[in-house]
């Protein structure tokens, strides 16, 4: 029996819902394993905790992935002899290198899915700054952009409201997320300085905290401002169903269809 899923539908709207309990005239027959369109995607951070999630499931739905990464080792064998995978080597400062994967990639998108969690904590800024290089001198027209990003961040911060979370918020960065947290400050205004210079159309994730565990059923996804009296800072949300959100995310702004700049997303 296929697993039947939710399909996307248009902005605005205020929150949607992955779910198959959801009205069955929003379900289709879409499997997992295939989409209708294959796309072009490139990819940094493919052998993190989101990039792995995320690059087993665009290979599953047709997808070819080029992937930018340090050591190709690091990805499980099935990944990595995966016909529609295309991997190159080198460092995230490595801009020429970084500039010769993403030209033969000739992406439809660009995924950016790396974590500052140790030293020297630039590894989401360096990777952002060397790929909005190469977009500039590759790519004349707006590139979709898709980074993961933490709620919080960007316009979100107003929405953490109420004593007591902005005080647990506050601890958090400044005791246990400050590194991290300045490196998103220093990609997010980047990524701006990029989008207001026409080079890339934005979509920044921004979960809760995350975790390890499979895929869901159902997750909360939506435009940040709608979202912020579903969020929570405590809630999780895993990195496979965050992967799947950005995936899909993905195939809409490839197709052309708009996408809203910064999203949020939950557990119901």
């Amino acid at each position: 029996m296929q697993k039947t899923e939710v399909e996307f539908v248009a902005f605005p709207r205020v929150i949607n819902e992955v779910s198959i309990n959801s009205d069955p005239s929003l379900l289709s027959t879409m499997t997992a394993e295939s989409a209708a369109i294959p796309f072009r995607f490139f990819l940094l951070g493919a052998t993190g905790r989101t990039g792995l999630p995320f690059l087993a499931q665009a290979l599953a739905r047709g997808h070819v992935v080029t992937i930018f990464v340090r050591d190709v080792s690091k990805l499980p064998v099935a990944l990595a002899s995966h016909p529609r995978l295309r991997s190159f080597t080198g460092e995230l400062h490595e801009a020429d290198e970084m500039a010769r994967a993403m030209g033969e990639a000739n992406p439809d998108v660009v995924f950016v899915m790396l974590a500052s969690e140790t030293a020297p904590y630039s590894a989401v800024s360096t990777g952002t700054h060397s790929a909005l290089q190469v977009i500039a001198a590759v790519k004349p027209n707006p590139m979709p952009f898709i980074s993961i990003a933490a709620w919080g961040l960007g316009p979100t911060g107003d929405y953490i409201t109420g004593f007591f979370t902005r005080t647990l918020v506050g601890i958090a960065k400044k005791l246990f997320w400050s590194k991290p947290h300045a490196d998103f400050e220093k990609q997010l205004a980047e990524i701006e300085e990029a989008r207001k210079e026409g080079l890339i159309r934005p979509i920044l994730i921004l979960p809760p905290l995350l975790n390890n565990r499979e895929k869901t059923d159902t997750y909360l996804w939506g435009e940040a401002s709608t979202m912020k009296d579903t969020m929570g800072v405590t809630s999780f949300v895993s990195r496979a169903s965050m992967a799947d959100l950005c995936l899909r995310l993905g195939e809409k702004a490839a197709s052309g269809e708009e996408v809203p700049q910064w999203v949020g997303i939950t557990n119901p």
